[in-house]
């Protein structure tokens, strides 16, 4: 059966909009859904209302200001324009690739603010790891993946260039509920189904880590449990290397009854130096 929630591809223009369809693809696929794309016209301040008074003369004021009113509305009508070509032509790649129902929306006002309002709509959100204004830095994420992150309580897929269908599947699990949130994701959806799941617990051990290995064996998923003593970044980037990890699963700005583990700036770190996709929940 269809779910009623889509997967919401959120675009920009950027370098990362085709990685982000394919991910909505393979998402919409496996969570057997459709797919919503989405364009946020965000306003940006050009001080058309400063005070300019004692700097230039009245006449010269009101002239200076009905241009800078009629220059905004040319931006607004640009960036519109644009808006509908991006989800145009993201919908025709994707009609390409997918036979799921496609639904193009474009909005006014924030992306955190337009994803609150569609919150009931939502199975999962995708969206790039580096927008328009930060394409080609390294170590960058959008300015827009943190706020969104920290705002929604929905599941948020953060891509990396270039897409691939992940084989290898790592669960970052301290045994917090942030990180229990992570584990049901895979136990309740088919997102990802069929995948070899290692859950990977860093720091002081607990009996958490087999209880959650139990779980998603009796589920059916192959899962390897790893612990490791160390740095709690560096030691799952050492094992996404060593074990060809695809796609790591964690949750986000919590709080660990063992220990801080993805609190804050960790989360943030994790961000940073991302070397594949991700998918956090809150």
């Amino acid at each position: 059966m269809k779910s009623e929630k889509q997967v919401f591809a959120c675009l920009d223009g950027s370098s990362a909009t085709y990685d982000v369809c394919d991910w909505a693809i393979w998402s919409a696929k496996q969570l057997n859904c459709d797919i919503t794309l989405l364009h946020v016209l965000e306003k940006k301040g050009h001080d058309a209302g400063k005070d300019l008074s004692g700097q230039i003369g009245i006449g010269s004021r009101e002239q200076l200001m009905e241009e800078l009113v009629a220059l905004d509305e040319k931006r607004g009508k640009l960036a519109m324009e644009q808006g509908k070509i991006i989800l145009a032509e993201a919908k025709s790649y994707i009609e390409k690739k997918s036979a799921a129902q496609i639904t193009t929306k474009l909005r006014h006002g924030t992306l955190v603010e337009t994803l609150s309002d569609l919150k009931s709509d939502i199975q999962l959100v995708v969206i790039g790891h580096m927008g328009v204004e930060h394409q080609g830095g390294q170590g960058i994420i959008g300015s827009q993946v943190e706020s969104v992150i920290r705002t929604l309580d929905r599941p948020i897929a953060v891509t990396r260039p270039p897409f691939a269908v992940p084989d290898q599947v790592m669960i970052a699990f301290d045994g917090s509920q942030t990180s229990y949130r992570a584990l049901d994701l895979v136990l309740r959806t088919e997102l990802l189904k069929g995948r070899s799941c290692h859950l990977v617990m860093v720091g002081d051990k607990t009996d958490d880590l087999e209880a959650a290995k139990t779980k998603l064996e009796n589920a059916g998923h192959k899962t390897i449990a790893s612990h490791r003593e160390g740095d709690v970044e560096t030691e799952l980037w050492k094992y996404v290397d060593e074990h060809n990890i695809g796609l790591l699963v964690m949750g986000a700005y919590g709080h660990s009854r063992i220990r801080q583990f993805f609190v804050g700036s960790n989360t943030t770190k994790m961000l940073h130096h991302a070397k594949i996709p991700l998918v956090l929940l809150r």
